[in-house]
């Protein structure tokens, strides 16, 4: 009888050890969310976009403020080109699951005649790979009304690679803008942006981005006047596990053909 006792006594001191466990690692899964980022979306550079999309659930709401066109264009979105006209914009996106997130842009600059009305933005993020993968990919599919009037649509790739602390990226955006807005247009106008950026303290980075513009008139001056470059240092900031994340730089013209100077900030709320 005293064996089956002390069986039994044995096999409650191990069911309360195991329940002990279970009520530990059942509070973990209670605070892990909450020490987690609120999504996995990184905003690393001032002029490209990141590959990863808002988690299901999750909105976003990003404000920028920049030095944009002054011939009612809207590349890169919301503000680079070769006039110091300035311009804001403002962005709400949704994550839906699955790497998907729409988004709707509205974009205002303060020029004259036609640049200085609005323009809007509504499209399609997707998330190619997985969030936390060292190899990021994206896409982001949409169609806009410029401020001058003209229609169009864009596809964009995006791509960031880390190795430790060392983030590369790049994008690469195709652009159509069809017949019937104010001004000469080029067929396809094509802009690209690579950057370099590292962490040099949690919720830090540092780095550098460059931006071309119109690269499809290297060879020579088109319908917009030829192709714009441009290069500069970059700060992105991280507050509360991702919630607000701040990016902000100057940008210095490469060439002639280029601006002395652009600059651009944006802020990103995640709800």
């Amino acid at each position: 009888m005293s064996r089956v006792r002390s069986q039994w006594v044995a096999l409650f001191a191990i069911s309360a050890a195991l329940g002990a466990g279970t009520a530990e690692g059942s509070e973990r899964d209670r605070v892990e969310p909450e020490t987690a980022r609120r999504t996995p979306e990184e905003r690393t550079f001032v002029f490209g976009l990141d590959p990863n999309t808002p988690s299901r659930g999750v909105v976003t709401a990003e404000s920028s403020l920049g030095l944009g066109s002054g011939v009612a264009a809207l590349r890169p979105l919301p503000a680079a080109s070769d006039a110091h006209v300035p311009e804001t914009s403002l962005t709400m996106s949704l994550g839906l699951g699955g790497g998907l997130a729409p988004f709707v842009t509205g974009v205002r600059a303060f020029g004259e005649g036609a640049a200085s009305s609005v323009g809007v933005v509504a499209g399609l993020r997707w998330q190619l790979t997985e969030a936390g993968a060292p190899l990021r990919v994206g896409l982001v599919g949409a169609a806009f009304r410029e401020p001058g009037g003209a229609y169009g649509m864009s596809l964009r790739g995006a791509v960031t690679y880390d190795v430790e602390r060392l983030r590369l990226g790049s994008n690469v955006l195709a652009e159509r803008a069809f017949p019937g807005g104010r001004g000469a247009r080029d067929a396809l106008d094509v802009v690209v942006s690579a950057g370099a950026s590292y962490r040099v303290l949690p919720g830090l980075r540092l780095g550098a981005e460059y931006v071309g513009q119109d690269l499809e008139e290297l060879g020579g001056p088109g319908a917009e006047g030829g192709a714009k470059q441009y290069a500069g240092p970059t700060t992105a900031i991280e507050l509360d596990r991702g919630r607000v994340q701040i990016v902000a730089g100057p940008a210095i013209g490469l060439g002639g053909n280029s601006a002395r100077w652009l600059g651009r900030a944006s802020v990103v709320f995640s709800f």
